[in-house]
C-alpha cells in the first residue's frame, strides 16, 4: 500500500515537472511567434509595409562590432522615420535612437540572426561571427617529461576579446623548436625531440608568444661508441677517449665500461679511468682500443672499437625573415617582408625604403622580389623604413661549398724545404666566387717522404718535415670530397758529419768496400765522398784505391778505429774485426774447415793403405815359410832303442824360419825336457796406426824383437830321423 502511494507521488512529480517545462517552452515559443509573427511587441507603425537592410548576410570578426542600418518604408515607398525594435539570437544589440540604426556586438562564434520589426513588419539579417583577433594564447602538452624515443601532442588555443576559445594551428615558421627535432602540424600538433636535456618550444601568433618547457631524457641505447679527439697521434702524444651509449636520436651519455686493446703490448699504454681512458702512443703502428659494456636494464651487451694510428589598418610592424641566421654565398635569403597592423593583418602595397649596410637598395631588392644574395662573405644589415613602421635584421653570409682545394706555403710560397728543416703549409677550400676558408685535410704520403703534422696555429695549418726522400716529391691531400696533389722540392741540408758503411764481412783476411758519405742533421745523404780524395787510415789493414772505389783489407783482428777525412770533416769510427782460423790465410774460416777436413781424410786414407799392404806382405811371407815344430833334445848317455817320435803340434803363432843343420851321427834318444818358449807378440791396430804415423813423420818405429830360447840340442831334420 505504501509502495503504491510512493510510486503515485513520484509519477505526479515527474508529470508536473514535464508539464511545467513544456508550458514554459510553449510560452517562449508563443512569445517569440507573437513577437516575430504577430508583431505584438513591435513598435506601433501601421503605415510601415517594409524594412530594408543594406545586405542580408554579414561576416563579422568576433572582436569587431556591426552597425546595422534599417530603412522603413510605407506603401508608397516613402521612408518612414520610425526606429524599429531590435533583437538577436546571440550577442547584444544596441539601438541608436533617431537614426534607425543599431550596433551589434557579437558573442559566441556562431551564425546569428538579427531582427528589426515595426508594426506588423518583421525583417532579419544574418551575421556570421567568425574568429577575431587573438588576445590570449593557451598552450598545453600531453606530457612534459619523456625520453627522446617518444613524442608529445601540443594543444594551442586562442582566446578572443569575447572570451571565445578556439584551436590554432600556426604554420611552422611561427614556431621555434630545438634544431634536429621534428614538429608535425596537421589535425594535431606533434613534437618529437631528438636531443636530451631541457628544451623550450615557443610559438608566435597575432603578436602573442607562448612557451612550453620539456625535460627530455635519453632513449634506449642502440650502440656503444668511443669518442676521441683524433685518430692520428705521434709517439710523444696521448689521446683521451670516452665510452658513451648512443640512442636512436644520437643522444650520448657516458658509461663506465671495460677497456682493452687488441695487442698485449699496447695494454701497458692504456689507462682505464672508468668512462674514460687515456692511451699513450709509444710504438709506431696501428692500434685498436676496445670498450665493452652491459646495459643493466635489459642485459644487452655492447662493444665498440676505436682505431688509433702511432664540424587592413595602419602599419604597425614590418616582419622580415633571416634575422640572426647564417647563410652561405651559395644560398639566397628570401626576406619575405610582411607589413602588418596591430592585429597582425597583412597590409598590401606599402611603400618601403630599403637599405643594405647603410646604402639605399630599394630598386635592387624590388627587382629581385626581396630575395637577397651576395658573392661576398661578411655580416649584413638590412633596414626597411615605411610610414608608421620599420624593421632591421642582421645576418651573416659565409663561404659556400668548396669547388677546389688550395695550398700555400706561409713563408715564401715556394714549396721548397731543406732536409732537416721544416716548412708551414696552409690548406684552404675555395668556393665558386673565390672565397677561401681554412680547412683540415687528409694527407697521403709515401714512405720516406716525411712527416706532416697539424700546426699549433689552428685549422688548415700543417708543419712538414722531410724524411729520407730528396728532390721533387709528390703528395696528395683531400677534404670535402675533393683531392689535389702538390710537388715539394726537398733540397739537401748542410753537411754536419760523415758516415761510413762497409760492403762485406768484417773478418780478418777479408777485403771490404768502404762507402763514405756526408750527411745532414737528419742523416740524409748530402753527397758521397770521392774515393780518390777521401783520407782513410787504419792500423788494422791497408787501404786500396781501385776504379774510383775504396777497399780495406783486414790484416789483423779485434777492436780498432778507422779515421776518415772528407769535405773538411774528420771522423773516427770504431769497428770490430772477427778473428779467423790460420790467421786469415784462406780469408774464410769455412774454407779452413773444409781444407782441414780434406787433409785429415787424405791422411786416414794413406794410413789405411799402408796397413793393408803390410798385413798382406806378412801373410805372404808366412805362406812361403811355414813354421816347423820344435824337436826335443836327446840325451846321448841314455841308451834306448830309437823310439818312434810322434809329430809335435804346430805352434799357435808363426815363428820366423830357423836354419836346420844336418847331424852327422844319429844320436841316442833322450828324455824329452820341455823348454819355455816366448810367444811372439802380435801388433794391435793402435800400434799399427802409430807405426804408420811415425813413418809419415820421418821417425823410425823400434819394435822389440821376439825372443825365442834356442834349443841346445841339434835340430834333427825330418830326413835324418831313422832307426838303424
Amino acid at each position: 500500500m505504501r509502495l503504491r502511494v510512493i510510486l503515485s507521488i513520484f509519477l505526479i512529480i515527474i508529470i508536473t515537472f514535464f508539464t511545467y517545462e513544456l508550458g514554459e517552452e510553449a510560452i517562449q515559443l508563443e512569445k517569440k511567434y507573437a513577437f516575430y509573427s504577430g508583431s505584438s511587441e513591435c513598435v506601433d507603425a501601421p503605415n510601415v509595409v517594409s524594412i530594408e537592410f543594406q545586405q542580408s548576410t554579414v561576416i563579422l570578426p568576433s572582436h569587431e562590432t556591426l552597425l546595422i542600418q534599417a530603412t522603413l518604408k510605407d506603401s508608397s515607398g516613402a521612408v518612414v522615420g520610425i526606429d524599429p525594435d531590435w533583437s538577436s539570437d546571440y550577442g547584444s544589440i544596441t539601438p541608436i535612437i533617431g537614426l534607425q540604426q543599431a550596433r551589434f556586438t557579437p558573442g559566441i562564434l556562431s551564425q546569428t540572426t538579427i531582427w528589426a520589426c515595426a508594426g506588423s513588419v518583421n525583417q532579419s539579417i544574418t551575421v556570421n561571427v567568425i574568429q577575431g583577433n587573438v588576445e590570449n594564447l593557451i598552450i598545453q602538452a600531453s606530457k612534459e617529461n619523456f625520453s627522446a624515443d617518444e613524442s608529445t601532442i601540443i594543444t594551442l588555443q586562442g582566446e578572443d576579446i569575447r572570451g571565445n576559445i578556439f584551436s590554432l594551428y600556426p604554420q611552422k615558421q611561427n614556431w621555434t623548436y630545438p634544431e634536429g627535432s621534428t614538429l608535425s602540424i596537421s589535425n594535431e600538433i606533434t613534437w618529437s625531440p631528438k636531443h636530451m636535456g631541457w628544451h623550450n618550444i615557443s610559438v608566435q601568433e597575432s603578436g602573442i608568444e607562448a612557451y612550453l618547457s620539456f625535460n627530455i631524457s635519453h632513449g634506449a641505447p642502440i650502440r656503444l661508441s668511443i669518442i676521441g679527439d683524433e685518430m692520428l697521434i705521434t709517439s710523444d702524444e696521448s689521446i683521451e677517449l670516452q665510452s658513451v651509449l648512443v640512442d636512436a636520436d644520437g643522444n650520448q651519455w657516458p658509461v663506465i665500461s671495460n677497456w682493452s686493446t687488441g695487442n698485449s703490448e699496447a695494454s701497458e699504454w692504456l689507462t682505464d679511468l672508468g668512462d674514460r681512458a687515456i692511451f699513450d702512443g709509444w710504438t709506431v703502428g696501428s692500434w685498436k682500443i676496445f670498450s665493452e659494456y652491459t646495459y643493466q636494464n635489459t642485459g644487452q651487451f655492447f662493444a665498440s672499437q676505436y682505431d688509433i694510428l702511432v664540424s587592413p589598418g595602419e602599419l604597425n610592424q614590418i616582419l622580415l625573415d633571416g634575422h640572426g641566421m647564417t647563410f652561405t654565398v651559395d644560398d639566397v635569403l628570401d626576406l619575405n617582408p610582411r607589413a602588418i597592423d596591430s592585429a597582425g593583418n597583412l597590409i598590401q602595397n606599402i611603400q618601403m625604403t630599403w637599405t643594405i649596410n647603410g646604402q639605399v637598395s630599394t630598386g635592387t631588392l624590388e627587382e629581385n622580389e626581396y630575395v637577397f644574395s651576395t658573392e661576398t662573405i661578411g655580416l649584413y644589415e638590412i633596414q626597411v623604413i615605411s610610414e608608421g613602421g620599420s624593421a632591421s635584421i642582421t645576418f651573416d653570409f659565409i663561404h659556400g661549398e668548396a669547388i677546389r682545394l688550395v695550398l700555400t706555403e706561409t713563408g715564401s710560397n715556394q714549396l721548397t724545404v731543406k732536409s732537416g728543416e721544416m716548412i708551414e703549409l696552409l690548406t684552404e677550400g675555395e668556393d665558386q666566387y673565390g672565397n677561401r676558408f681554412a680547412l683540415n685535410v687528409n694527407w697521403s704520403l709515401t714512405n720516406g717522404t716525411g712527416d706532416m703534422n697539424p700546426s699549433s696555429r689552428g685549422i688548415g695549418y700543417y708543419d712538414f718535415k722531410p724524411g729520407d726522400a730528396s728532390g721533387f716529391v709528390m703528395m696528395e691531400y683531400s677534404g670535402l670530397g675533393l683531392s689535389e696533389q702538390i710537388v715539394i722540392e726537398i733540397k739537401p741540408g748542410d753537411v754536419k758529419k760523415l758516415r761510413i758503411e762497409y760492403e762485406g764481412e768484417l773478418k780478418q783476411g777479408n777485403t771490404v768496400r768502404l762507402l763514405i758519405s756526408a750527411v745532414d742533421d737528419s742523416g740524409n745523404i748530402v753527397s758521397f765522398c770521392d774515393a780518390n780524395s777521401a783520407i782513410v787510415t787504419s792500423e788494422i789493414g791497408s787501404v786500396i784505391r781501385e776504379n774510383n772505389q775504396l777497399y780495406l783489407k783486414f790484416k789483423g783482428s779485434g777492436s780498432t778505429t778507422i779515421d776518415v777525412g772528407c769535405y773538411g770533416f774528420k771522423e773516427t769510427f770504431y769497428l770490430q774485426v772477427e778473428d779467423t782460423i790460420l790467421w786469415g790465410i784462406f780469408e774464410d774460416t769455412q774454407k779452413v774447415i773444409i781444407y782441414s777436413s780434406l787433409l785429415l781424410m787424405l791422411i786416414i786414407t794413406i794410413l789405411l793403405v799402408i796397413m793393408i799392404q803390410r798385413s798382406r806382405r806378412e801373410y805372404e811371407e808366412y805362406e812361403e815359410n811355414p813354421q816347423l815344430p820344435l824337436i826335443p833334445r836327446i840325451n846321448p848317455s841314455f841308451n834306448m832303442p830309437n823310439p818312434v817320435i810322434p809329430q809335435l803340434p804346430v805352434a799357435p803363432l808363426p815363428l820366423p824360419p830357423l836354419p836346420l843343420p844336418r847331424i852327422a851321427q844319429p844320436p841316442l834318444p833322450q828324455a824329452v825336457v820341455p823348454q819355455q818358449t816366448e810367444i811372439p807378440k802380435v801388433e794391435s791396430n793402435e800400434e799399427k796406426l802409430g807405426n804408420a804415423m811415425n813413418l809419415l813423420g820421418g821417425t823410425k818405429l823400434t819394435v822389440e824383437s821376439q825372443k825365442v830360447d834356442e834349443i841346445d840340442a841339434n835340430v834333427i831334420e825330418d830326413d835324418d830321423l831313422s832307426w838303424d
